[in-house]
């Protein structure tokens, strides 16, 4: 028996295909999933660190740590000390200054002891185009951080290699050197942090005065 041949599709069998094909391909199983964006992983200071590449963007109030704010309205405004030699050489000082505000500094707000950024805010920098004498050891010219630690008796100043970092915490391993400061008492009291620079001849004496509070430290210029 001869098998029997299908009759040919006509108009409205292949409008209904086309819809049926139609519909498949909107199925939720056809839809491709939408590219999902690179994981970013958080870091310090708040925001999201970039992809491999690209530039680092702007997030409000995120301060870089190698920058330091010229923000005068900021709580501990920055201030800067500076020490000219004879020669044209110079010390460069830049921090941030915190004020008393009726509290007690030394002792309390700042425990004995303890490591002090000596200042406010991002690391105390500290830029010598001389080379120096600091209490009797090499401080090469360069770019550095200083801390301190206060006692009631006397200070030591920590220079430190580290440089463009946040004040805190202390970043240990990274000391060129530590000295000792002097220590005497102020008549009154100074209620801003303040850091100043004595001159004379091919010295400086860097003082640091808050509270009822002088610590102090020579500074001399290599011949």
């Amino acid at each position: 028996m001869a098998e029997k041949q299908k009759a040919p599709a006509g108009p409205a069998a292949t409008e209904k295909i086309g819809t049926e094909r139609q519909a498949a391909e909107k199925s939720p199983a056809r839809i491709t999933a939408p590219e999902r964006a690179p994981t970013e992983t958080p870091f310090v200071g708040g925001g999201k660190k970039p992809r491999t590449g690209q530039k680092m963007p702007d997030y409000p109030g995120v301060i870089v740590a190698s920058t330091r704010s010229t923000n005068s309205n900021r709580p501990s405004p920055p201030a800067t000390a500076r020490c000219s030699f004879a020669t044209g050489r110079s010390i460069d000082l830049a921090y941030s200054s915190p004020q008393m505000n009726g509290r007690k500094i030394f002792g309390g707000l700042l425990p004995y002891g303890q490591v002090f950024r000596a200042g406010a805010n991002e690391a105390t920098s500290l830029v010598t185009t001389a080379d120096l004498l600091l209490g009797g050891k090499d401080l090469p010219a360069g770019n550095y951080t200083i801390f301190v630690i206060p006692n009631s008796d006397k200070w030591t100043l920590i220079i430190s290699r580290k440089t463009g970092e946040w004040g805190i915490p202390y970043p240990e391993g990274y000391d060129l050197l530590r000295v000792d400061m002097s220590v005497s008492q102020l008549p009154s009291q100074v209620e801003n942090f303040t850091i100043s620079f004595d001159p004379a001849g091919r010295n400086c004496d860097m003082r640091i005065d808050w509270e009822n509070t002088r610590a102090s430290a020579e500074f001399a210029e290599k011949q």
